[in-house]
């Protein structure tokens, strides 16, 4: 069925009407805001109705203009709040258009949801937000809602942008697609990574593995596919060779010896071997399946072989789905350090399966939370009181809240990449939060001592170290990340490693600049900063507060 309506979903307070009319007028389409036409039909505003009828035959009624206005085309859709909460009214918009959720901080929905009553006294409280604290009113009916959200096709955040800027991003990812005619490559997209040369989804969802044949047919229907993996998702990477020769599709795989040990220029001169010895081409696909070093690996092959090989990457890690398989950074390590020599290149489209998590390993798991807690503490203090929230059933893999705050959380890593591609702004600096010194612990322990997302844990305590002891992470704050880490079962200090071994390596990473090492802290939780002047005797400090 062909795709001609955008619909907009999201939270009271984020945009989507006044989005929605910029965006339609953008488009030359017709702009409805379902809200206002159930108002219009029933000649009483959303609150009046509520009251006399209830929630229940809301819902109802909006089902039914959902429905009617799904029978056209060409229309920008604002959607009420609440309207995602009907599995009906989400196929519908999902079989007629694209679902494009607005996102915004709790503190500014409370802002501007305050500014809109106080600017027009005539505009009635939204129903459902009736509460003294409007703050915790939000937080409490946004967590129950956050899942649906999440199964939007993209997110865009609208916190510190413009309604011009909002309207068009959506305007320019819906042209990207429609003109690839590869709109069914948005199904199960989280959010869009805009770069300097193109635009692709992030895929995330529950038992999605299988759909990788379809999306591939939409960037290439005659392409050859090299599937590198190792030996911890070999079992992934055979399914999907399964699924890609039932579709027609011929394929090759390369099995390489797991660990970071082997992400090295040796693995890489074998995988180059292994294509030449295939007469692999340009136009052909590569495919990384299994974790971080697989990803930045056969990335790096793919952005290095014969100047350049198309790449998607199946991160089937929680680290990897989390940090490394969004960005473009490929690499291998040195003997002097992590990642020293590698390149910035995008693939086509990221596709994560959160099913592929209840096969990993315990630590493994618990390692990956650490880069989906460090998005929310640099980002998003709402993702942080989910997290709060919700840790039993994250833990437990509960199938829906953990795919709704994965997909939470890749859309803020999403849009910061967006925002600086290349690391030239500064902005995308933020996602190295608690790096710095983790990646020092890892280089130290020859990568042995601790697995990624711990070292970055323990990181994540030496830089709040740091904020707290400039005055600006809170006495409070700084508890509530070392007991959010420990929720996760993450680690918050390290024992045998020497603190001058990670002093010498922190001055070896990439963030150092002339000698000076960036460091990305914290002045609140849900928000950073970056700082260059930290003395080596706070440095050491810090160090010392972690290494035990």
């Amino acid at each position: 069925m062909e795709k001609t309506n955008i619909f907009l979903t999201g939270f009271s307070g984020t945009g989507k009407s006044t989005v929605g009319h910029h965006l339609a007028k953008m488009l030359g389409w017709s702009f409805v805001d379902t809200d206002r036409y159930i108002e219009l039909q029933k000649d009483k505003n959303i609150s009046a109705i509520f009251e006399e009828l209830g929630e229940k035959e809301f819902r109802k009624i909006e089902g039914e203009v959902i429905n009617q206005v799904c029978k056209l085309q060409y229309q920008v859709v604002a959607t009420g709040g609440g309207a995602v909460l009907s599995e009906l009214n989400r196929r519908l918009m999902d079989e007629n258009g694209i679902i494009v959720c607005l996102e915004a901080r709790v503190d500014i929905l409370s802002k501007r949801l305050s500014s809109n009553i106080s600017n027009r006294p005539n505009k009635e409280i939204r129903p459902l937000l009736g509460g003294s604290d409007l703050i915790s009113e939000i937080n409490k009916l946004k967590s129950k809602r956050q899942f649906v959200y999440s199964m939007s096709n993209f997110t865009v955040h609208t916190d510190d942008q413009s309604i011009g800027e909002v309207a068009t991003i959506i305007y320019r990812d819906w042209k990207h697609f429609e003109k690839k005619n590869g709109l069914n490559l948005l199904r199960d997209t989280v959010s869009l990574v805009h770069t300097s040369e193109t635009i692709y989804p992030v895929c995330v969802g529950w038992g999605i593995l299988d759909s990788i044949a379809e999306k591939i047919n939409s960037i290439s229907s005659h392409s050859i596919v090299y599937l590198i993996t190792d030996s911890g998702a070999n079992k992934y990477a055979r399914r999907i060779q399964t699924t890609l020769e039932s579709a027609g599709v011929r394929s090759h795989l390369f099995v390489m010896q797991s660990g970071e040990k082997y992400k090295t220029l040796n693995t890489v001169n074998m995988v180059y071997d292994w294509l030449a010895g295939l007469k692999a081409e340009r136009s052909h696909i590569v495919i990384a399946i299994g974790g971080g070093v697989v990803g930045d690996l056969a990335g790096f092959v793919a952005a290095t072989y014969l100047r350049g090989m198309k790449i998607i990457q199946v991160p089937t890690t929680l680290l990897a789905i989390m940090d490394s398989s969004i960005g473009g950074k490929t690499g291998v390590d040195l003997n002097s350090g992590k990642n020293l020599v590698g390149a910035f290149y995008q693939p086509e489209f990221v596709l994560s399966d959160v099913e592929t998590l209840t096969t990993l390993p315990k630590r493994q798991l618990i390692s990956g939370w650490a880069e989906a807690l460090k998005h929310g503490l640099i980002k998003d203090e709402g993702l942080i009181d989910e997290f709060e929230r919700n840790v039993d059933s994250v833990l437990s893999l509960d199938k829906d809240i953990t795919t709704s705050l994965i997909r939470k959380s890749l859309s803020i890593k999403a849009e910061v990449v967006s925002l600086d591609e290349h690391e030239l702004l500064g902005s995308r600096i933020m996602l190295n939060y608690g790096h710095t010194i983790g990646h020092a612990i890892e280089t130290a322990g020859k990568y042995e001592k601790m697995l990624h997302g711990e070292a970055v844990s323990v990181g994540m305590m030496g830089a709040g170290y740091i904020s707290n002891s400039l005055g600006m992470l809170t006495d409070e704050q700084f508890e509530r990340q070392k007991s959010l880490l420990e929720m996760y079962g993450l680690p918050v200090k390290v024992d045998g490693i020497d603190s001058t071994d990670v002093k010498n390596a922190m001055l070896l990473d990439k963030k150092t600049v002339d000698g000076s090492i960036r460091w990305v802290l914290l002045d609140y939780i849900g928000h950073s900063v970056v700082k260059r002047d930290i003395s080596e005797k706070l440095m050491l400090e810090a160090l010392n507060s972690v290494i035990v």
